[in-house]
């Protein structure tokens, strides 16, 4: 087996920290000393969500600090400078140094949502090279007709391929389920030699819950049960006009903003 594994992304909307957390969680009960590494993070180690949470989550064997290869602002610097090669060197420096504290080391590529122009699309898939570790693709589904979806797939199993990076499988993530089944026959057609696994888009996985949201503000719960606290917020109200018209804009599981003295919208809400 493998000693690390990579996963990438080409496009922004990928899901790929969930992914991330399903396979640490597999991991985790087959591996003693497990690490996790990012390759390009927005911030340092002791801010980096990603690391704070997979470090909650599970017990790691690498000190937060070591497991960042080089900060968006550092790589920005190098690569407008012309100094590409030194940012690889310094991401696989950083990287084979945490190898050697793990049994296991999950990988972690760029998100793309928070790269710029500087940054070529392919970025992600030189890294994993570089690395020399195998690849799980990780695409986006989202909002794409079949039509779409399988040609956007293609064009990056086709960029893994060209710059002859080992690509492990493809995990489509976030495919409308009207089309899950279909596209997944397409895709194992046009990709008999590689491993392809899709996942459906589930929408309250990107709907925070009540208690979050009150524990992002520093709020506190006044009355009501505990419980629901765990529900998740579908949509957002600010509610400044008369209750009779207010009524027509409500729907199930919205959050509602309004003035503290606005008892009459209250009211109405909690009926």
């Amino acid at each position: 087996m493998a000693d690390s594994l990579y996963i990438a992304s080409l496009e922004p909307d990928s899901g790929k920290l969930l992914i991330t957390l399903g396979v640490m969680e597999m991991l985790s009960h087959r591996v003693d000393r497990l690490g996790f590494f990012r390759t390009l993070a927005p911030l340092p180690a002791d801010q980096d969500s990603h690391i704070q949470l997979l470090s909650r989550r599970f017990k790691l064997s690498l000190a937060p600090e070591t497991m960042v290869g080089v900060t968006h602002d550092q790589a920005r610097d190098w690569v407008g400078s012309g100094r590409e090669r030194l940012l690889l060197r310094e991401i696989v420096a950083r990287f084979k140094a945490a190898e050697k504290e793990c049994d296991f080391l999950l990988c972690e590529g760029p998100d793309i949502t928070h790269l710029i122009d500087g940054f070529e699309y392919d970025l992600s898939v030189r890294i994993a090279r570089e690395l020399t570790t195998p690849a799980l693709y990780v695409a986006s589904g989202l909002n794409s007709d079949l039509e779409t979806l399988i040609d956007s797939i293609q064009i990056g199993v086709n960029t893994f391929a060209q710059l002859d990076c080992p690509l492990l499988g493809v995990l489509v993530n976030r495919v409308e389920p009207a089309i899950i089944e279909a596209a997944g026959q397409a895709l194992r057609d046009q990709l008999p030699e590689t491993p392809v696994d899709l996942v459906p888009e589930i929408p309250d996985l990107t709907r925070p819950t009540l208690g979050e949201i009150v524990t992002a503000l520093g709020g506190r719960r006044l009355c009501g049960p505990v419980k629901g606290l765990e529900r998740n917020v579908h949509g957002l109200k600010v509610a400044a006009m008369t209750p009779g018209n207010f009524l027509d804009y409500l729907e199930k599981d919205d959050l509602v903003i309004t003035p503290g003295d606005r008892s009459d919208i209250i009211l109405t809400t909690l009926g």
